[in-house]
């Protein structure tokens, strides 16, 4: 037969409307769905959101939302740029989580130049990547290839604009957070990632899986508010008994009618 992934001529097409009628049958518990919120919240060290979410959905929380304070003082001054006050503080929590994980402590120091180079100071940048990034590179190749890839940063009046410009971003600052929370996490024995983003995973994986086994599957092409990649929208309850399918402008949300 054809290889995965390759169309053929006889290759089913999709029915939306089959796949419509589908999804609202299917009946997803609430419940669960609110676990999954509330867990991401919790992993995450949302310790406000996650209380607020659980008084309105009716949850008890697994762990003592006050031990999220630290997780959550942390993620703040990472995000807004205070690297150096979250080293300190984790520091304080326990020193031990950045002495056994030379990664993370190379990944903060890092965090710690971009912010040095984001505020315009070069020769503090190139002192505080000699001292302090420079013996670990000497140590590993991966770490020297990322301090290399920082101090690029440098050659470029506008650093935003650079091929690594994306070091810049405020999402590189919340990846450099996350990092530290999972370790954490893993040194309190706790689980280190939320559920929900390994649900979004099999959920694209599955549409891979689809679209190459049938034609014309609407795949969820924004995960923000599934819209989906169908030319027609969902076929509602009162044209499920039309002869032809409408073809206005692509609407929505799965499973919305």
């Amino acid at each position: 037969g054809a290889p995965l992934g390759a169309m053929s001529d006889d290759q089913p097409s999709f029915d939306l409307r089959t796949w419509s009628a589908r999804l609202r049958d299917t009946q997803v518990d609430k419940g669960v769905m609110d676990r999954l919120v509330l867990d991401y919240l919790m992993i995450e060290g949302h310790k406000d959101a996650a209380a607020a979410f659980a008084r309105e959905a009716g949850l008890e929380p697994e762990i003592d939302l006050e031990s999220l304070s630290d997780r959550m003082s942390l993620r703040e001054k990472i995000q807004n740029g205070d690297v150096r006050g979250a080293v300190e503080r984790v520091n304080t929590i326990d020193p031990t989580i950045l002495e056994q994980n030379k990664a993370l402590a190379f990944r903060l120091r890092q965090q710690e130049l971009i912010e040095i180079i984001r505020a315009g100071r070069v020769d503090e940048a190139l002192a505080y990547a000699q001292e302090q990034l420079a013996p670990a590179g000497g140590e590993d190749p991966a770490f020297l290839e990322e301090l290399e890839r920082t101090m690029a940063l440098l050659a470029f009046e506008d650093g935003h604009a650079s091929p690594v410009g994306h070091l810049l971003d405020s999402s590189q600052r919340q990846k450099t957070a996350s990092e530290l929370n999972s370790a954490i996490l893993a040194k309190q024995s706790r689980q280190t990632e939320p559920k929900l983003p390994t649900v979004l995973r099999m959920l694209l994986w599955t549409q891979d899986a689809l679209s190459e086994r049938a034609r014309g599957f609407p795949r969820i092409s924004n995960l923000t508010d599934f819209e989906l990649e169908s030319g027609s929208p969902l076929p509602s309850d009162e044209e499920e008994g039309e002869e032809e399918p409408p073809s206005p402008r692509p609407r929505g949300r799965l499973g919305s009618a």
